[in-house]
């Protein structure tokens, strides 16, 4: 589960909803906002009778669908945005796992030229 603000990161908002093995670790961030929320038995399959507790918190993308345009620029970059609502990639698309043997595996959002398909951009001094 991602933290649902302004200030998370387009992969984590993608990856938010992911079902993780017990025995799997998640691939986050050093100093990442997301947790991972245990899927419990129910009552039900406990044996207990009860009314169910009703709890959906919906996905991060959902919620970020429900922001202001504002807010979900200000999230993807201008240039990003701008480009997803032409179409030129789905949301799908941003997350990529890149992979540090510092830091451990984390999801991160792919850069727009990558998710163009365009080569990357050559720097200079």
């Amino acid at each position: 589960m991602a933290a649902r603000d302004s200030r998370t990161c387009m992969a984590c908002i993608m990856m938010d909803g992911v079902v993780y093995r017990l025995a799997d670790e998640m691939d986050d961030h050093p100093n990442g906002r997301c947790a991972m929320v245990p899927i419990t038995a129910t009552y039900a399959e406990l044996g207990i009778d009860a009314p169910e507790p009703e709890y959906n918190p919906g996905t991060a993308r959902e919620w970020f669908e429900g922001q202001p345009e504002d807010v979900q620029r200000g999230m993807m970059g201008r240039e990003t945005f701008d480009a997803w609502k032409a179409g030129a990639f789905e949301l799908e698309d941003i997350p990529r796992l890149r992979e540090n043997a510092t830091w451990g595996n984390s999801w991160t959002p792919r850069p727009l030229w990558d998710l163009l398909g365009a080569e990357p951009p050559v720097r200079t001094k």
